[in-house]
């Protein structure tokens, strides 16, 4: 039996996004997990003009980079924190914009377990329990 390669060309046919896909039969939740930076771009500019938004901009920040960004939560709320404390400490919205913002991502795929690359720290398995039964009744609903 040949040893499967996957890269650009059929990485999204074995790794689905789990915001956009559903499981199938023998799925498990591959994570992923690396380090990345925000730097001058769309997304950082949206983020800091909407720190400007009374009442929802700190909230659309966080939303925005963790949507966007893939950032969890809890790594979004520092990020923006420390933006906000830049500004607060008088750091102009172009030096804001020119500074990078090193943050954790993690994105979430549906995939085979043999699929996930082993002895990785940037990846992680999670079982999905009844995976099988849950699909079986939500086919006969």
């Amino acid at each position: 039996m040949s040893e499967l390669i996957i890269d650009e060309s059929n990485f999204s046919q074995c790794f689905r996004d789990v915001e956009k896909n559903s499981p199938q039969k023998g799925d498990v939740i591959a994570i992923y997990r690396t380090m990345a930076e925000l730097g001058n771009g769309d997304l950082k500019e949206q983020i800091v003009e909407s720190l400007f938004l009374e009442k929802v901009g700190p909230n659309k920040a966080i939303k925005l980079l963790t949507k966007l960004g893939k950032a969890p939560r809890k790594e979004a709320i520092r990020v923006i924190k420390n933006i906000l404390l830049d500004l607060h400490n008088g750091m102009s919205k172009p030096m804001v914009l020119a500074k990078t913002y090193e943050f954790l991502i993690e994105i979430h795929y549906y995939t085979k377990d043999e699929y996930v690359p082993k002895n990785d720290f940037h990846w992680e398995v999670i079982k999905i329990k009844n995976i099988d039964d849950f699909l079986c009744k939500s086919m006969s609903i």
